[in-house]
C-alpha cells in the first residue's frame, strides 16, 4: 500500500501519539492500581485480624485457665494462621522477652507497644524472612473487662499484591497493544482519505503548470482544504481567461499591426506614386501638378498624424515616462477643451454645451495631458455625431459625462472600444489612427481616474470620467 509523505508522517505523529497515551495510561494505571490492591488488601487484612482479635477475646478465659497469662503459647496461634491462609502471630506479654519479638524492627516493636495501648497499626517493612516487602497489621486482644491482653499480628508478603498489580498490567498493555494496532490502522486509513484531495490537487497544479487551464479539483468540503481547492479552482479559471484574453489580445495586435502597415503604406504609395508621375512627366498641367502637390501633403500629414499617436501611447504606457502633475482646477481644464471642441464642431453646426456643479475642482494633474483626453472624447463625439445635433457635457460629482446622439456602437464595439489593438472596420471610422480611446484610458489610468463608456447603436454614446 503506498502512502504519500504527507500520510506516512501523519501515521507516524499519530503512532507516536498513541504510543505516548499508552505509555501514560500504562503509569497511571500502575499507580492506581497498585494503590487501590494495596488499600483493598490492607482493609481485608485489618478486618481478619480485628475477627482473630474478637475469637481470643471470647477464648481468653479458656487460654489462661489453660497456659496461665502466657496465651501466645497455646495452639491458636496455629490455627488461626491456618484458618486466615496468612501468617498469624498473637503476642502476650511474655512473648516480647522472646528473641522473635526482639529481632522485629524497631518501629514495628514502636507499633505493637502503641497496640497494648489499644492503637491499632498497619505497617510496611522489608522482611528477610520473606525477603521482601511485607504487610503487617496489628489489633488488641482485650478481656471481658477491657483490659489489653495480647496483640494479633498478621503479616502478608506484597509480593502477591505486586503479582495482581502486574497481571492487571499486563492485561492492559495487552488491551493497549490492541488498540494501537487498529488505532494505526484506523490512521493509515484517514491519513490516506485526508491526503487524496492533497495528491488531486498537485495533479492539478501540475496541469496548470502545464498550461492546461480546463482541469479542475471539484473537491467539496467544508474545511480549509476545500477552501484551498476552491481558490485552486478559480486560480485556473482565471487563469483560463487570461489565456482566451492574450489569445485575443495577441489575435488583435496583429490585426492591428497589419492595419497600421497598410495605412502607412497606403500614403506611402500614394506619395511615391506621384513623385513617380511628376519625375517622368505623365503630369505636366499646372492644376494636376497642384493636385498632387496636395495629395502628397494629406498623406504626408496623416501619416505623420499616426505616428504621432504611437508614439504617444508608447510613452503613456510607459510608467517611467513623468507626467508633469501639479495644482489645477479641473472646471477649467474642462472649459478649455469644450472651448476648442465649440469651434470643431461649427462645420457640423452641433452644439455643445457645459453644465458644472462647481466652479472649482482642485486636483493634481497633467493639465496638458487631460486636455489631450478631453478631446479625444470630444472630437469622437463630433465625428460621431449627425448635423445639428447636441452634445451634453456635465460635471457634477467629480463625475465628468460627455454625452452625443450620434450613430454609437454595438455591444461588441463598446466592450473593446478603450482597447490598444482594437478598430473598428466601420466606414465612419476610416479617418484617423483608432489609438485616440486607447490613448485616453492611458492618461486616465495614469491620473487614477475611473473610465468607463456605455453606448446603443442609433442612439448615442457616453463616456464618464471619475475624476
Amino acid at each position: 500500500m503506498h502512502l504519500s509523505k504527507i500520510a506516512r508522517r501523519l501515521s507516524l505523529y499519530f503512532g507516536g501519539l498513541l504510543v505516548v497515551f499508552a505509555v501514560v495510561i500504562g503509569i497511571a494505571f500502575y499507580q492506581l492500581l497498585k494503590t487501590q490492591t494495596v488499600n483493598l488488601r490492607t482493609e481485608e487484612m485489618r478486618a481478619t485480624a480485628e475477627r482473630m482479635a474478637e475469637v481470643v477475646s471470647d477464648n481468653i478465659d479458656v487460654l489462661e485457665f489453660y497456659h496461665g497469662p502466657a496465651i501466645a503459647s497455646s495452639r491458636l496461634s496455629q490455627y488461626l494462621d491456618n484458618v486466615a491462609q496468612e501468617h498469624v502471630w498473637v503476642l502476650d506479654e511474655t512473648t516480647k522477652l522472646t528473641d522473635n519479638y526482639r529481632r522485629l524492627p524497631k518501629h514495628i516493636k514502636e507499633k505493637v507497644d502503641e497496640c497494648f495501648r489499644g492503637q491499632k497499626f498497619t505497617a510496611q517493612d522489608y522482611s528477610p524472612r520473606y525477603k521482601d516487602t511485607v504487610l503487617t497489621v496489628g489489633a488488641p486482644v482485650k478481656d471481658r473487662v477491657g483490659r489489653i491482653r495480647a496483640v494479633v499480628l498478621l503479616h502478608a508478603p506484597v509480593q502477591g499484591i505486586q503479582q495482581a498489580v502486574f497481571n492487571g498490567l499486563k492485561i492492559l498493555f495487552l488491551s493497549l497493544a490492541i488498540a494501537f494496532i487498529l488505532g494505526l490502522v484506523f490512521s493509515i486509513y484517514m491519513a490516506r482519505i485526508f491526503t487524496k484531495p492533497l495528491a488531486k490537487m498537485e495533479t492539478i497544479a501540475n496541469e496548470l503548470g502545464e498550461e492546461n487551464y480546463a482541469a479542475r479539483c471539484e473537491i467539496k468540503q467544508n474545511d480549509e482544504i476545500g477552501s484551498l481547492a476552491n481558490t485552486l479552482d478559480t486560480l485556473a479559471e482565471r487563469l483560463d481567461a487570461a489565456k482566451e484574453q492574450r489569445a485575443r489580445l495577441e489575435k488583435m495586435r496583429r490585426q492591428f499591426i497589419s492595419n497600421i502597415t497598410h495605412e502607412l503604406r497606403t500614403p506611402l504609395t500614394v506619395v511615391l506614386a506621384s513623385l513617380e508621375a511628376l519625375k517622368l512627366g505623365v503630369i505636366t498641367e499646372e492644376k494636376e501638378v497642384a493636385e498632387c502637390y496636395d495629395s502628397m501633403y494629406k498623406e504626408g500629414v496623416f501619416a505623420k498624424e499616426m505616428i504621432t499617436d504611437l508614439l504617444e501611447l508608447s510613452k503613456l504606457q510607459n510608467t517611467d515616462f513623468p507626467l508633469d502633475k501639479q495644482k489645477i482646477n479641473f472646471v477649467d481644464v474642462a472649459r478649455d477643451a469644450v472651448a476648442a471642441g465649440i469651434k470643431l464642431a461649427m462645420e457640423k453646426r452641433i452644439v455643445i454645451t457645459f453644465d458644472s456643479d462647481v466652479e472649482e475642482l482642485l486636483i493634481t494633474a497633467d493639465s496638458r495631458r487631460l486636455h489631450q483626453m478631453l478631446m479625444v472624447f470630444i472630437t469622437n463625439a463630433i465625428k460621431f455625431s449627425k448635423e445639428e445635433s447636441n452634445i451634453e457635457i456635465v460635471l457634477k460629482d467629480r463625475n465628468l459625462t460627455i454625452t452625443d446622439h450620434g450613430c454609437g456602437m454595438n455591444k461588441e464595439m463598446a466592450e473593446h472600444a478603450f482597447d490598444i489593438f482594437y478598430t473598428s472596420h466601420d466606414e465612419r471610422n476610416k479617418e484617423g489612427s483608432g489609438l485616440g480611446l486607447a490613448i485616453a484610458r492611458s492618461i486616465a489610468d495614469r491620473h487614477g481616474f475611473i473610465l468607463t463608456l456605455t453606448s446603443a447603436e442609433n442612439i448615442g454614446t457616453t463616456v464618464r470620467v471619475v475624476v
